[in-house]
């Protein structure tokens, strides 16, 4: 279990006693997170059997309705510990504990702050799963505030007029400091929070104000990093999510559009290509937290205030939602009633927004200037680029960090394998690491290392080795004095290295890729592309964005089978470079894995696109010639759209090696015609005269 805070720290003493008291087997520890004043900890209960997923969801649930039921019997509220519900899916790592040295382990045995014993049982499932106390619902907790309903008319109005005059001396608290933090303000903001406590609350929305609050909970592109690679916009994601929960209506008829229109939001995000599954469990899982912590420390009072101090385009204040009683007792907690037409600032607008607007101001117009300085391309980067030394032409850049990225089946290790050689026979130290490979595939490989002279590193077939011992050697590497200036390392594949899907273990891994290559090496990731494609037809890789953003060059590998010649034919397509690379093709014959490097560069196809290209060029072998009508023709033949097809002809005939041969102006109303060979001289010129008579 994870409890990631304490109303008060009194909480935490009582709760260990409380699990002592259990009489169960049990480890607990404090985070690294964890302090005296604002403890964190995680519970690792012994089960007396296994649970599977959906089991292990209800034990989680029902082992916090027993603490929590514990906690209100002794005196504490019922939100007093904050658990993480999304352990009890096992969807998070378990964290060992952190300590400094070994004083520090043993100050935490002497306060109780970590803690074993083995000498009790193990817990119960059948027995706790049994024993639960009934639950009130996230949802129904918005509407269910005892406390409340004990209060009288009068002593309603008096804690509510308690609170709007708290949030006033917060705000001028804030202006006065041009909306830095203070004591006053501060002191003025937990007193708003308490009183805020005593009532059950909820948002009240029409059409106007709905919209508004979307547009701003959702405004963030969720597929550009903000500070850093892709980890800020992940966390920009989960934080707008469990607000949006936060914010979502009770019990009203925008409570499902809410949900909707936020998912929907989502599913831009990039963890959605990643794994669908885990990004919607991710989703509920983060929606349902929120939900279920909309309590007095997780009141979003500031982002309302802020967004009614926000203008529209026309210069009119945004409509806002109202915060209002679960009972519908009163109509505005907070007072207010901002009308969308007015032009005029509300007297009653908070003065810290105003602080907010200004200081925001002039920071914009302080920065701006300076703000994309770090991405503005100077000489050095060209220079950079213009001197950069292929060790394969087009393909492998010396001491550069690759990726080539490739669908499964893509030639991509025969590729590597063929270029492992060239490589060597240049004076290279390669060192090929296979841990994609079984034991048949290994002697060859091995024997064509013999040949060429080059090494292959085989951690699983070395007894007791592992890809995590090639990164701990790695790491040993990356942190002594070894020259690595004529090393070469081809890693197949990147996911064997680390979870590529797992963010956290990705960063670190191609942090270290980053120390070899400062210290000379030259490194090749080979990986995989997703099953889908996207809308372009393009492959996109596996995995997260930091390997598009830690990598020097990022190539993938498109390819196809001819099979009339029985080969893969496949053509390189540079996205993110450092080097003047152009795309170029290898042949790979299927028969005994040779390579072959044409000059030509060859067109690669996905399905959609061959089939396409087949009926267009039966189309035009028949007479039909006009972009139209091969469009037209094709889409009988297929399921494609008429503008697909379109774009798709455009495509065909473009670039140095086109399938098909567009002549603008060749047809009636100078219409665009095409062929399956490229029009002779004599036919452009008739097609010139005719559009410009007998000029010159």
């Amino acid at each position: 279990m994870d409890l990631d805070g304490f109303e008060k720290p009194e909480v935490w003493t009582w709760l260990r006693q409380w699990i002592k008291d259990l009489g169960a087997n049990v480890f607990w520890y404090e985070t690294s997170s964890s302090t005296l004043l604002l403890p964190r900890a995680r519970l690792v209960f012994e089960l007396e059997r296994e649970v599977d997923y959906e089991e292990g969801k209800l034990l989680g649930s029902a082992l916090q309705a027993h603490i929590e039921e514990a906690a209100i019997a002794a005196g504490y509220g019922e939100q007093s510990i904050n658990f993480d519900i999304s352990v009890y899916r096992g969807s998070q790592p378990v964290f060992l504990p952190v300590f400094k040295n070994k004083d520090a382990f043993n100050q935490m045995l002497l306060d109780d702050r970590i803690y074993r014993v083995v000498s009790k049982s193990p817990l119960g499932v059948d027995e706790a799963l049994q024993a639960a106390p009934e639950r009130i619902t996230r949802k129904q907790k918005r509407a269910v505030n005892k406390a409340w309903g004990s209060y009288s008319i009068d002593e309603q109005q008096q804690i509510l007029n308690k609170f709007k005059a708290a949030k006033q001396k917060w705000g001028k608290a804030l202006a006065d400091t041009n909306g830095k933090p203070s004591n006053l303000a501060q002191e003025a903001y937990e007193e708003m929070l308490s009183l805020g406590n005593e009532w059950s609350w909820c948002w009240q929305f029409d059409d106007d104000s709905y919209r508004t609050v979307i547009n701003e909970l959702t405004k963030g592109d969720l597929t550009i990093e903000d500070e850093g690679p892709e980890k800020v916009s992940r966390e920009s994601w989960y934080k707008s999510v469990m607000l949006a929960a936060r914010f979502a209506p009770h019990n009203n008829d925008f409570s499902d559009s809410f949900h909707k229109d936020i998912l929907d939001w989502s599913q831009a995000h990039w963890c959605w290509e990643v794994d669908e599954v885990k990004a919607e469990s991710e989703f509920e899982s983060i929606w349902d937290t929120g939900l279920y912590t909309l309590n007095e420390s997780n009141f979003p009072l500031k982002t309302l205030l802020f967004l009614r101090g926000q203008k529209d385009r026309d210069g009119n204040y945004h409509p806002m939602p109202k915060l209002v009683l679960a009972d519908g007792s009163l109509a505005d907690v907070l007072g207010r009633n901002i009308l969308a037409s007015t032009n005029e600032v509300p007297k009653a607008l908070p003065p810290e927004v105003k602080a907010v607007n200004e200081t925001e101001s002039k920071k914009i117009a302080k920065t701006l200037e300076s703000l994309f300085t770090c991405l503005t391309l100077d000489t050095e980067d060209v220079k950079s680029m213009e001197e950069a030394a292929f060790i394969i032409p087009n393909l492998i850049v010396r001491g550069h960090l690759h990726a080539l990225i490739a669908e499964a089946n893509g030639g991509k290790t025969a590729l590597m394998v063929h270029q492992a050689a060239k490589i060597a026979e240049q004076g290279f130290d390669v060192w090929y690491v296979n841990a994609d490979a079984g034991p048949g595939d290994l002697k060859s490989h091995f024997a064509h290392a013999q040949k060429y002279g080059y090494k292959v590193i085989a951690p699983d077939a070395k007894q007791g080795g592992s890809p995590e011992q090639v990164v701990a050697l790695f790491k040993e590497a990356a942190n002594n004095e070894v020259d690595m200036s004529n090393a070469v390392f081809i890693m197949d594949t990147l996911k064997k290295f680390t979870e590529v899907i797992q963010k956290s273990d990705a960063k670190e891994f191609y942090k270290l890729l980053r120390k070899l290559t400062v210290k000379g090496a030259t490194v090749i990731l080979l990986g995989h592309s997703n099953k889908y494609r996207g809308e372009d037809g393009k492959q996109v890789y596996e995995g997260t964005a930091d390997l598009r953003n830690d990598v020097d060059n990022l190539i993938y590998l498109n390819s196809v089978k001819n099979e009339g010649t029985n080969r893969l034919e496949i053509t390189t397509q540079p996205d993110k470079i450092r080097a003047d690379y152009k795309p170029r093709s290898f042949f790979i014959n299927l028969s005994d894995r040779s390579v072959e490097e044409p000059n030509e560069v060859v067109q690669i196809l996905d399905k959609e696109r061959q089939q396409a290209l087949k009926y267009a060029k039966e189309a035009i072998e028949t007479g039909i010639n006009t972009k139209v009508a091969i469009a037209e023709f094709v889409k009988e033949k297929t399921s494609l759209g008429k503008n697909r097809l379109l774009r798709f002809l455009d495509e065909f005939s473009r670039g140095p090696h086109p399938s098909i041969y567009a002549q603008i102006g060749g047809g009636e109303k100078n219409a665009t015609i095409y062929s399956l060979q490229a029009p002779s001289i004599q036919e452009i010129k008739a097609v010139l005269e005719e559009a410009f008579g007998g000029e010159k």
